[in-house]
Parts: structure tokens; sequence; C-alpha cells
């Protein structure tokens, strides 16, 4: 899926709600681990069939914050629901058609295992290939997003940069005020009163 392992370690703590008080067994080194992996993958496989019935809102809601506070905020600097909704589908599609692919010879038939094989691997490979664009389609996103930020501190940068040299200018402007002061006082003093 392309993420670090210690972020999906942080998710899957969330997700659970893991924390100091859970049984140790259940977290990274524990023995009970893998059950977690497992069942989050799981949640990954599911999450878009369950979107889309409106199945187990709370545990989807959970899901979407998870990834976006941990995940994504750790990329862009701030969390995306809807960014993290498509990157769950990502996964999710990802998990399916690994899923299919390891499981493929449990579900060859007797009577035509290479017609149904090869169709099977055909619609397994299209699938792979639509989910990898919509990665590619993400990646992009991510980096538009990272570009357009940049270009945001880039503006504020010189904005900053402005201001140091315009106060390192204060002094020399100071002075410059001070005399046109002296000059308009001595100008004003030789002009009569109005009457």
């Amino acid at each position: 899926m392309g993420v670090p392992i210690e972020e999906l370690d942080k998710i899957i703590d969330l997700v659970f709600h893991l924390n100091a008080s859970s049984p140790p067994m259940l977290f990274k080194g524990g023995s009970l681990r893998p059950l977690m992996e497992w069942s989050f993958a799981a949640q990954l496989m599911y999450y878009s069939e369950r979107v889309q019935h409106g199945e187990m809102r709370a545990v989807q809601l959970a899901l979407k914050n998870a990834v976006s506070s941990q995940y994504i905020a750790s990329i862009v600097g701030h969390g995306d629901i809807q960014r993290a909704d498509d990157l769950i589908r990502t996964w999710g599609t990802a998990i399916q058609n690994q899923f299919r692919q390891d499981n493929l010879h449990l579900t060859t038939s007797a009577a035509h295992p290479n017609v149904e094989q090869m169709a099977r691997v055909l619609v397994n490979q299209g699938q792979t290939v639509g989910a990898l664009s919509t990665s590619l389609s993400l990646v992009q996103a991510e980096f538009s997003l990272v570009k357009s930020e940049l270009v945001q501190v880039k503006r504020e940068l010189s904005e900053i940069k402005d201001f140091l040299v315009n106060r390192q200018n204060l002094p020399a402007m100071h002075a410059d005020i001070q005399d046109i002061h002296r000059i308009l006082r001595t100008l004003l003093r030789g002009i009569p009163p109005l009457q």
C-alpha cells in the first residue's frame, strides 16, 4: 500500500482504541498483534461496501478519522476526511485484489480450470490497474496540495523577508523623517500667521 508500517501501527491503535490500559499482547510485537492487523485489513477490505449500505457508521467514521488525523496529517500537516475516505477505498481495493489473487487456487473449476482461472486473473489484473490508477491520482493530488502549500510558505517567507529588510531600514527612515520635520518647522516659523 506504500504506507510505512509505523504509520499503520498508529492508525490500528487509534481505530481499536488501544492505549496504556490495553493488554500488551495487542500492541506491536505482542502475540495478538497479527489479529489486530487482520481485523484492520478486514475493515479496509469491506469499507466501501459498508459505507454504500450505511452499515457500521460509527466504525467507518472512526476509521476515516484515524487515517485523516494520523496518516494524512503527517503528510500535509492537517487532516482531511475526504482524502482519508479516498485512501481507505484505495487500500481496501488493493487488499481485496491481493486476497483474490492469493486465494485464486481455491476457486478454480474442475471442468474448465484454465479458462476460468484466466478470466479471474484478467479481472484481478484489471482491478489492480484500476487501484494503481486511483493510487496514482491520490499521490498526484497529495503532491499538488504540498506544492500549493509550499507556494504559500514561500509567499509568507518573502513577506517576512520584506518586513525584516524594512525593519533594518527603520533607523535611516527615522533620520529622514526627523530631517523633514526640522525643515517643515523652519519653514513654518517663517510664514506669517493667518488673519
